[in-house]
């Protein structure tokens, strides 16, 4: 579990960071017996109160995360249709003359159990099979993403370079918007089968 910790840092904060963080802690440590509150504070001065919160609660707390991602949704654009007052009168305009090009919202809902609060991406993959990434920091028990585009959204994956080791089940790192059945079991085998290729290493 400690080298998961170690290695969970250097992924999210940055490597050369936590090199300079184990750095501070050895020159500060020299020749005296050295506690884990000077590690704590040598990952402080480095990396950041957030980082040194997670290493503190990772020691002395056996924290735990697990995040997941829930509800991923899409749908076109509701049209501007209706009845609007205007400068030259009042004007009806139906549902089908308000229609605009191929527009879609796309929701999902990002939860994170447990009291280790690492920064993670987002991975957001559409129809039109362009991805794009977003990013959280982890604070809080869940995150809302809401994302407009041309293509309709259809899945979302949190930690999709799996930096976050201590992660509790990689498993329900990813969801779809599309219908569940076949195509979906396939998408989770695939999923499962990258991640046994991994194995979660660096």
């Amino acid at each position: 579990r400690t080298a998961s910790l170690m290695s969970t840092l250097e992924r999210v904060y940055g490597k050369q960071l936590l090199d300079l963080a184990l750095h501070d802690y050895a020159e500060r440590a020299r020749f005296r017996h050295p506690e884990p509150r000077d590690l704590i504070e040598a990952v402080r001065g480095r990396l950041g109160d957030a980082a040194a919160r997670n290493l503190e609660r990772a020691l002395f707390e056996r924290a735990s995360v697990d995040y997941l991602v829930r509800d991923v949704q899409s749908a076109p654009r509701d049209p501007h249709a209706g009845v609007f007052d205007e400068s030259s009168g009042r004007r009806t305009v139906p549902r089908s003359e308000a229609r605009p090009p191929a527009h879609y919202v796309g929701h999902a809902i990002v939860l994170r159990h447990g009291s280790l609060e690492f920064p993670v991406q987002l991975e957001l993959c559409f129809e039109d099979a362009h991805c794009e990434r977003r990013s959280w920091d982890g604070v809080g028990a869940d995150y809302t993403l809401s994302v407009e585009s041309a293509s309709q959204l259809v899945s979302v994956t949190v930690d999709p370079e799996q930096r976050v080791l201590l992660d509790d089940d990689l498993t329900n790192n990813a969801d779809s918007s599309r219908e569940r059945g076949a195509p979906r079991a396939f998408e989770r085998l695939f999923y499962f089968a990258q991640l046994l290729l991994g194995g979660g290493l660096p």
